[in-house]
């Protein structure tokens, strides 16, 4: 008696259905076909005879979810009980979106210049991941990133230090499978940072200072940029 299997392995989305399983036996009498999902019994039976002694088992799986990543699936036939049943295995590979992406924390304040670290979680992507930070829409450049990798899930790990141009900006990680489209989840945090005052002085706004002489009357317009806001301002003359 020989076997073939149509398929060597399966790689399709979870959402997608599953190519059916083709299995080829070829022996006097007809075999008998019995389909496993591990050691665990599906279905069993005979098949479809295509003439000069060749049968064909068909196996279909309505829908993959991801709890048949790494399944290994295997038909057995057997036509005496002489000798041990033939066998084929095919193990099942999946392009599986992440399920989650999260940041380790969301600070409600940054102090300007201080180091800080704030780390992207992203799991449930098969095979592969893909993490990016981002502020305001666009490449966050700032800082290192670290990359680490265990068996449940990717982390980005990003180190920097905010600055005053950083408040009220949006930084955000993605997290998604670089093989599949519309697969990207995010998190995302208001960075608050707090920095001392920013002061700027000039003449006042309609006045041209080549045309100011003695006697005039002048203004001056303090500019002032800071988190939290000015509580007090103070003018000084030397």
């Amino acid at each position: 008696m020989s076997l073939s299997l149509l398929l060597n392995n399966i790689s399709l989305a979870s959402t997608l259905h599953a190519p059916p399983l083709l299995f080829y036996s070829t022996g006097r009498p007809e075999p008998t076909v019995t389909w496993l999902n591990g050691d665990e019994i599906m279905q069993t039976g005979g098949g479809i005879s295509m003439g000069r002694h060749v049968t064909v088992n068909r196996l279909e799986i309505p829908k993959m979810t991801r709890s048949a990543l790494n399944n290994t699936y295997k038909c057995q036939a057997s036509n005496t009980k002489l000798v041990p049943p033939a066998e084929r295995s095919i193990r099942v590979d999946m392009l599986l979106k992440p399920l989650s992406a999260s940041l380790s924390s969301k600070p409600k304040q940054l102090i300007s210049n201080q180091e800080y670290v704030l780390a992207c979680n992203v799991a449930g992507s098969v095979p592969e991941t893909d993490i990016k930070w981002m502020q305001n829409n666009r490449p966050f450049t700032k800082g290192k990133i670290k990359l680490i990798n265990n068996s449940s899930m990717v982390s980005s790990v990003l180190s920097f230090r905010p600055h005053p141009d950083d408040d009220g900006t949006i930084l955000k990680c993605e997290g998604s499978n670089p093989r599949l489209q519309n697969s990207v989840l995010e998190d995302s945090v208001i960075m608050n940072v707090l920095y001392p005052p920013q002061v700027t002085l000039s003449l006042g706004s309609t006045l041209n200072p080549d045309d100011i002489k003695e006697g005039d009357d002048v203004y001056f317009e303090c500019h002032i940029k800071a988190n939290p806001r000015e509580h007090r301002i103070t003018w000084s003359h030397d």
